[in-house]
Order: C-alpha cells, then sequence, then structure tokens
C-alpha cells in the first residue's frame, strides 16, 4: 500500500467515525526539492557543539563523531558495530560520543566537545528502570533542549529506516 492509498483510508475512516471533513484534509506535501537540505558534509568536516550533531544519523553522524572526537574517519568494524547498537536501540547518538570520548583514543586526544557531558550523562540516565522514564518526562516538562531529552525511541526508528531503506 503507498502513502497515499493509506491516507486516503485514514481519511475515509475518520469520516465515517464523525470528523468533519475540513479537519481530515492532510496536510500539505513538501516537494523533496522544497525540503530543508541537510548541510553539506565534507571528509574534514567536525564540529565544535553538540547541537550541530542533531541533524545527523548512522553513517554521517558517527563520521563527524570520529572526525571530532578521535581527529580520523571510522574504521569499518567500529562503525558498524556502532551502527548496529544505534539501530538495535543499545545505544543513542549521545552515548556513542561518550563511548568514543572515553576510549583509550579518545582520552588520548584530549578533544571537547561543549554539551557531550551533560548530554551524555542524561542518555546514560534515561536507561535506569523507573527513574529514567521520570527523568525523561521532567526533561519535556521543563522544556530542556532537544539534544538534552530522551531521543531513544526517535534514534532508533530512524536508524531502522535508513538501515530498510539500503
Amino acid at each position: 500500500m503507498d502513502i497515499d492509498a493509506l491516507v486516503s483510508a485514514i481519511t475515509r475512516e475518520a469520516a465515517a467515525r464523525g470528523g468533519d471533513r475540513a479537519s481530515l484534509s492532510p496536510a500539505p506535501r513538501i516537494s523533496p526539492e522544497r525540503q530543508p537540505a541537510m548541510p553539506a558534509l565534507k571528509r574534514t568536516s567536525k564540529v565544535s557543539e553538540l547541537r550541530e550533531l542533531m541533524p545527523y544519523h548512522q553513517a554521517a553522524f558517527l563520521g563527524l563523531a570520529y572526525r571530532s572526537l578521535l581527529l580520523r574517519d571510522p574504521d569499518p568494524e567500529g562503525a558498524r558495530r556502532f551502527a548496529e547498537a544505534m539501530a538495535e536501540g543499545r545505544l543513542t547518538r549521545w552515548e556513542v560520543l561518550g563511548r568514543l570520548r572515553l576510549s583509550t583514543e579518545g582520552r588520548a586526544k584530549h578533544t571537547r566537545l561543549p554539551g557531550l557531558w551533560t548530554a551524555f550523562s542524561l542518555a546514560t540516565a534515561y536507561r535506569i528502570p523507573i527513574a529514567g522514564p521520570a527523568l525523561a518526562l521532567l526533561a519535556r516538562v521543563f522544556c530542556l533542549p532537544a539534544h538534552l531529552q530522551d531521543l531513544t525511541h526517535d534514534d532508533r526508528l530512524i536508524a531502522q529506516i535508513l538501515v530498510a531503506g539500503r
């Protein structure tokens, strides 16, 4: 079933349940040429602040993470291992960054990425049973910036979509 058929079926079902037609019209689609472009990545690109990594996922994210923290391109095995862990939901992007920075190589490089320790600590704390979900709720209630909120489900979904699209 394609997206248009799905939207049409949902609209028909909602109308049958009593929704008015005006509120059921689908949102206008943005054509691919009008969608905002991701910042172009150069092979030597690296970031100077954690928030700059927000739009990137999977290979682009890992490339920037390695170049920013380890000052080199990712090795194929390490990139594969981290990509799988993110796709399976075992690690978030911020946990990957923390692990890279806390690795022997990362500690030897002494690179700084403002905001990393706060995001890494929160991402790790969100995994604590009972307290983690409560902390995630508080982060949303107090409107913490997006990079400090629990993005585990979003990251996992995006990673799976990107893996499936290959």
